[in-house]
């Protein structure tokens, strides 16, 4: 019933997520490209299918070399959200989450 229809949902909104963790890291190696820093990015942000369920933000603050992004699940996403957790990528493309079987 309604608890299978939500863990779906909740699957796409997770797919949703590392779509839009995969595309802020794509734009962390364009901005490096021209700044030759990480420094100065601006603020990650998710589109608005993603941003009511998730808090997208820095793990730490970029430096010249690195960068963690991080995506949390909020609110029932959160609850529902049984595969990843919180979700990171980092400038050399390592993926990981609070959950083991996230990125499988």
């Amino acid at each position: 019933g309604a608890w299978i229809a939500w863990t779906g949902i909740a699957y796409l909104r997770t797919s949703a997520a590392k779509g839009c963790l995969t595309e802020r890291a794509q734009y962390m190696e364009r901005f490096y490209t021209s700044a030759m820093t990480y420094e100065g990015a601006a603020a990650p942000a998710c589109d608005d299918d993603v941003s009511p369920f998730y808090t997208i933000g820095y793990a730490e603050d970029p430096t010249a070399s690195t960068y963690t992004l991080q995506i949390v699940p909020k609110g029932r996403q959160a609850e529902a959200d049984t595969k990843c957790g919180t979700m990171t990528i980092d400038q050399t493309g390592k993926k990981a989450a609070t959950k083991d079987a996230c990125w499988k």
